[in-house]
């Protein structure tokens, strides 16, 4: 059988109906859940997440209930699209585009058959994205260390007060840049060490509640059935608007878990600070502490913010319009043949029904503004691939109002442009905070023109910061001697301080010579004095430091240098000491070195 009859067969019809009757169902269950919401904005999370987890539940069984009752939904499909008509002026618009589309698939046969086709074709291009993700979440598991004890016993503790009592692991990752949770039936929480270091002891205790909080409520098995919804429905935003209200809500219950045991909603608001400031991206099947929309919970925690006022009109509004256009589009297509056609549509300008989905989207985002509508809107218009929408990012990039909006232009472009391009951008920009953003994706890249621009941010009279992060990036992949030719050409003091700071990390034996060099003759005292700093740090450098003072013509550097020869146990030290008491013209140092032999045991 070839795959024109496949197409045509009477069940490739039948869910090919389905599918395009969910257009309209899965808006109506998205508008009762909106409407919910709304009403139980002061209740808990726990609730709202519940009716959200009904309602994604709800709708593959709709497009079951379609499939074994086709010929029943095709009046309910005639009775929402006259409820369309509830605004003569929009919906003529809506129904003039709906003309021109149906006119143009409607030369090919077997349209629903073709839809199949897509749907089958979208659903196992996410399929394989899911399985991906789930074989990334496998190679965390093979990676990792055990904790220490200490915090092993603070997790039982935590385990108790969560009430959780299945077995589980705690490790660290090099692979997660926060605190995760792995696995079902044995689960594992992942801690990286820059999470340790950066948090205290109260913040991670609750970052860990947190992710015991999922277990307990079994979130990683329903992840993956919420995703399992959203790759079989994928084509109706109304579908993936639900699955962002469940993790919005599953988020903030388990925030609510981690409140309760810290009992410090301020200091556990900025431990989700500091973890966003570390975050990377965590594979889908993976439940990570930083993942919903984290400004809301932020404020949520902090009470400054109602837990669904990210559950705008606007949103729900542009939901329900692109429903109304497909139904429009699709009622004469999926409706049984014995159907009454419908009304003639009230005729549209050629102007608007000759605009494409893309341009829409740009002239939308020119229209709206509601910053959180335009930054959904910029996703769509980020994963285009059109001159127009590549046009309109780098016009966002370098002049939009909205930083955030400019910060996620960026990262679009970043996406699929050269170190030219990047570079080409950087120079256009002018805010500060959007060109440390683009040096991000510069100092990441390999490419040849990356590094060079690097080099010339460094050596000229921008701004500090971005100067000293230019730095960073080269010194992750420079040698002593190119630090130290850098060091030379900078004529900046604090961007030189910053080089220093790299030298004297350096175990290279040209790094050593140049801190030696800096702390007898660099014209600033600062920099002598840090540089006599990190060759006092290398260890058995008792000799190095008594040559460097007794080549040292400076008071100053001299004092610096003896406060560490003053210190040192070698019998070497005690001897300079004895010969500078003896020897040395200037009393103050004479006095200092008599202090110090004073205090040796």
């Amino acid at each position: 059988m070839n795959i024109d009859a496949l197409l045509s067969s009477p069940a490739a019809q039948v869910l090919g109906r389905a599918l395009l009757h969910f257009f309209w169902q899965g808006a109506l269950l998205a508008t009762a859940l909106w409407f919910f919401n709304l009403l139980a904005r002061r209740a808990s999370a726990s609730v709202r997440y519940a009716a959200a987890c009904l309602v994604l539940l709800l709708m593959p069984a709709m497009v079951v209930a379609t499939l074994l009752n086709s010929e029943s939904v095709s009046s309910a499909s005639t009775g929402v699209s006259e409820v369309a008509t509830f605004s003569v002026t929009r919906v003529a618009a809506i129904r003039a585009v709906a003309d021109v589309v149906t006119t143009q698939v409607s030369r090919s046969a077997g349209l629903l058959g073709w839809v199949v086709f897509f749907w089958v074709v979208g659903v196992a291009g996410l399929t394989v994205r899911a399985v991906g993700g789930w074989m990334s979440v496998q190679k965390l598991k093979f990676r990792t260390q055990a904790a220490t004890a200490e915090w092993r016993e603070t997790l039982e503790r935590l385990k108790r007060q969560v009430r959780v009592s299945r077995p589980v692991a705690l490790c660290t990752s090099t692979l997660v840049k926060v605190p995760t949770v792995i696995g079902w039936l044995r689960p594992a929480i992942l801690v990286p060490a820059s999470a340790v270091a950066g948090l205290d002891a109260l913040q991670l205790e609750a970052i860990l509640a947190h992710e015991l909080a999922h277990i307990r409520r079994h979130d990683y098995v329903v992840n993956l059935l919420q995703t399992a919804v959203e790759t079989l429905l994928f084509y109706h935003p109304a579908v993936w608007w639900v699955g962002k209200q469940m993790r919005i809500e599953r988020e903030n219950c388990c925030d609510d878990v981690a409140v309760q045991v810290s009992g410090d909603a301020l200091a556990y608001a900025g431990a989700l600070t500091r973890l966003e400031e570390m975050r990377i991206r965590i594979p889908e099947a993976a439940l990570a502490a930083t993942g919903g929309n984290l400004l809301g919970r932020i404020r949520r925690l902090l009470k400054t913010e109602s837990a669904n006022e990210g559950t705008t009109r606007s949103s729900i509004g542009a939901m329900l319009a692109a429903a109304l256009v497909v139904c429009a589009i699709t009622s004469p297509i999926a409706a049984p043949a014995k159907q009454s056609p419908a009304p003639s549509p009230a005729p549209a300008p050629a102007a608007t029904a000759a605009k494409s989905g893309g341009e829409l989207l740009l002239q939308l985002y020119e229209e709206s503004t509601e910053p959180e509508l335009k930054r959904h809107i910029l996703d769509y218009i980020g994963s285009s691939q059109t001159k127009a929408a590549s046009d309109k990012l780098m016009a966002i990039a370098t002049s939009d109002g909205d930083e955030d909006l400019r910060r996620q232009a960026v990262d679009y472009i970043a996406s699929k442009s050269t170190a030219a391009n990047l570079i080409s951008l950087y120079d256009t920009v002018k805010e500060v905070d959007v060109k440390r953003h683009i040096l991000d994706y510069i100092g990441s890249s390999r490419e040849a023109e990356a590094a060079a621009k690097l080099l010339s941010i460094v050596k000229s009279n921008e701004e500090e910061d971005l100067q000293r992060t230019a730095v960073d990036y080269l010194a992750a992949s420079s040698s002593a001697t190119r630090l130290i030719g850098l060091y030379e050409e900078i004529p900046n003091v604090d961007v030189k301080r910053h080089i220093l700071d790299y030298i004297g990390s350096s175990r290279e034996a040209e790094a050593a010579a140049k801190l030696l060099a800096i702390a007898k003759s660099d014209p600033e005292l600062d920099m002598r004095r840090t540089a006599v700093d990190y060759i006092a740090a290398v260890p058995n450098s008792i000799d190095r430091l008594i040559s460097l003072y007794d080549e040292s013509g400076e008071t100053d550097i001299k004092r610096h240098v003896l406060d560490y020869i003053g210190s040192s146990p070698d019998p070497k030290a005690a001897a300079k000491l004895l010969s500078i008491v003896k020897s040395e013209s200037d009393m103050d140092l004479r006095r200092q070195a008599i202090d110090y032999i004073a205090t040796r045991p």
